[in-house]
């Protein structure tokens, strides 16, 4: 028949022995017999118990039928206790708890004070000797609680200062209408606005309110906009966290910060129906630490621009990195991890009120539906957590991408109609179309800089120069004029003209937005040209041409002066860069594989590779110089008017070589 398992010996003795060495020094340490003590009694009874105890554990480890019987009385027990459901179960256990815990507090009482006998009658006269000593239990009371005061009070202003900001209905005006040339994101963003004013239509169809909307984007395309609209347009309150609300220098501090700003959160959606949060760089939250990667979109308008750098003698001024390394250092102190669990974590009774409930034997009160609504602005999506992201979080993920040219046009009528102008429709789209990678933010400073140039002329209305020569002032820097020497100012002068008279040829999908000759920031003289329409991608043809304009400045030294200067050999960089890339990224070239490289250092690279970056450079710069030797002319009368008038509009160029063809 089927016996207990048996335990080794040791196990069964040495919780007695620990017990009877102590009691046997507490006898002979002690001044009065410590049998005589509450807790010698006390000691004395455990010892007893546990004697029953082993005692009863090896009749069933040596006799089935004791072990039948001992099974056969709890089973007994179970089936009493099966007929009582859990929470009966968890009541009686707390009113048993609750006895033992009286029971034990009167019994250390009763050998405390003699005002009582029994530790039944302590107990419950425990109420009556607390007034009675309460002057004393009071001071005790003052003094622990000032002795820690000073840190908790600490933390909480800690944990408190520059959390969040409160922003109240009504007082914000912007709208959505404020919003130009993101009508796609605004739709989507409008939708969780009427879900968050009426949530009870999607949840009887048995649907949810999504938790959150991650806007991401390059800087300045309107993701904070969007959600200063949101405030304005929703009938519910607006709390705004910043970048930096969740650092501390202490330990513990962020989760107290993440834990005060959900209570808050619950708080207003209790009281007005919703809220909603807003976080703006989210991305200083949202990562735990990791070294990420992020790429750097380069400008298209940058690619077609050639730069004339005779003054200087380093690289590309405005040459952008392809790959930026970050180390996301994250908040840190566990900011992360409790605001993921109180996103959408296990639901809990919160609250006091529930709390004595429970501790009555009382079911607590289930939590209300609190409708938060939270809002996620960053321009480095990369850097925050998968857990973030999933769904029951942030569920959306609206891309706040640069306008199109329609969002541009759009968008510079708005901020121009905010103001005093006298710019044509056809100027607007001229405007949109020279600045490929506006964005809300760079339009509005662009219009608020044409004002300020206007006002400095006495003049109270924006003209299409203005807004020019801004646009020109904030890309390349202050106008300087032209060079000291004469004949530098002729090389510049040729140089770009080069550059013009190549780009009018040989980029049939670009046009000239200007050229000048004159010192800006760091460039000798600049010849800028955007595309005529937006298209996705860029052919080997049109790279090929773009090489070819590169070129011409080193060309036009040669040809015209018969020596070269430092000034093209950013351009010649330029050139040799754009054909690595068409070889080793784009397969463009003989080799039918991708080679990447850190840097775009070419000595990376295979030597048959590197070979044919050098011979393809050769062959287009053969090309290129065959066809410019038909057209000197062209570049000498370019540059005569380049001489004559220093900054000259793209639309004079074309128009003058076009001229001379026919």
């Amino acid at each position: 028949m089927k016996t207990r398992l048996a335990v080794h010996w040791s196990e069964r003795t040495r919780v007695i022995l620990f017990l009877l060495v102590y009691t046997a020094l507490a006898e002979y340490t002690a001044p009065t017999p410590f049998i005589q003590s509450r807790f010698g009694m006390l000691t004395y009874f455990l010892i007893l118990l546990y004697v029953f105890k082993e005692v009863w554990r090896y009749r069933e480890e040596s006799s089935p039928r004791a072990h039948k019987r001992a099974e056969r009385i709890r089973g007994s027990f179970a089936l009493k206790r099966s007929g009582l459901t859990d929470y009966t179960k968890y009541r009686i256990q707390r009113v048993g708890r609750f006895f033992f815990m009286i029971y034990g507090l009167g019994w250390l009482v009763d050998g405390i004070t003699d005002r009582c006998t029994g530790a039944i009658q302590c107990g419950y006269t425990l109420p009556q000797l607390m007034m009675q000593n309460l002057p004393e239990i009071m001071m005790f009371a003052v003094r622990l609680a000032m002795s820690m005061s000073s840190l908790f009070i600490m933390m909480y202003v800690m944990a408190k200062m520059d959390l969040f900001t409160t922003i109240l209905p009504d007082s914000i005006e912007t709208r959505f209408k404020d919003v130009y040339g993101q009508d796609k994101v605004v739709a989507r963003v409008k939708e969780n606005l009427q879900m968050l004013d009426r949530p009870d239509i999607i949840e009887s169809k048995g649907g949810y309110m999504p938790g959150g909307i991650l806007l991401t984007g390059p800087p300045g395309t309107g993701k904070t906009m969007i959600a200063e609209a949101f405030a304005g347009e929703t009938g519910k309150p607006f709390i705004f966290v910043g970048p930096g609300s969740f650092s501390a220098m202490f330990v513990g501090v962020p989760i107290m910060k993440v834990k005060m700003l959900f209570r808050h959160l619950r708080k207003m959606s209790v009281k007005y129906g919703g809220v909603v949060c807003f976080l703006d760089e989210i991305d200083s939250l949202g990562n735990r630490g990791a070294t990420v990667g992020d790429h750097v979109d380069r400008d298209p308008l940058m690619d077609l621009t050639c730069f004339n750098e005779a003054t200087v003698t380093h690289q590309e001024p405005r040459r952008l990195l392809d790959r930026i390394n970050i180390s996301a250092g994250g908040t840190g102190g566990g900011a992360l991890e409790a605001f993921l669990a109180e996103m959408s974590g296990i639901s809990k009774p919160k609250g006091m009120y529930n709390k004595v409930r429970v501790m009555a034997g009382f079911k607590p009160v289930p939590p209300p539906k609190y409708r938060i609504l939270f809002l996620g602005a960053t321009n480095l999506a990369e850097r925050l957590d998968p857990a973030l992201l999933r769904p029951g979080r942030f569920d959306r993920q609206l891309k706040v991408g640069y306008p199109s040219l329609e969002g541009r046009e759009e968008t510079i009528s708005g901020y121009l109609n905010k103001v005093d102008h006298d710019v044509s429709d056809e100027e607007v789209t001229r405007l949109a179309k020279e600045n490929p990678q506006a964005t809300g933010a760079s339009i509005k400073d662009l219009v608020n800089e044409a004002l300020i140039a206007a006002d400095g002329d006495g003049r109270d209305i924006i003209t299409y120069k203005d807004m020019r020569d801004a646009a020109i002032w904030k890309v390349l820097g202050e106008d300087e004029g032209k060079h000291a020497h004469a004949d530098d100012n002729r090389l510049v002068e040729l140089h770009e003209a080069a550059h013009a008279v190549a780009s009018h040829f040989f980029r049939k999908r670009a046009e000239i937005q200007f050229a000048s000759v004159h010192k800006r920031g760091k460039t000798g003289g600049v010849v800028s040209a955007v595309p005529r329409e937006e298209r996705m991608g860029t052919t080997q043809s049109e790279m090929e041409a773009n090489v070819k304009v590169a070129l011409a400045s080193r060309w036009a030294e040669l040809h015209y002066f018969q020596d070269l200067t430092t000034g093209p050999s950013s351009d010649v960089s330029k050139a040799t860069e754009m054909v690595a890339n068409m070889i080793t990224r784009y397969t463009m070239g003989e080799f039918i594989s991708v080679f990447p490289t850190s840097n775009g250092l070419l000595n990376e690279l295979p030597e048959g590779v590197q070979a044919e970056v050098y011979s393809k450079v050769h062959t287009l710069y053969e090309d290129m110089e065959k066809f410019m030797i038909k057209h000197t002319d062209e570049v000498e009368a370019v540059g005569d008017l380049l001489h004559e008038f220093g900054t000259v509009d793209g639309t004079m160029i074309h128009e003058l070589i076009e001229g001379m063809q026919t």
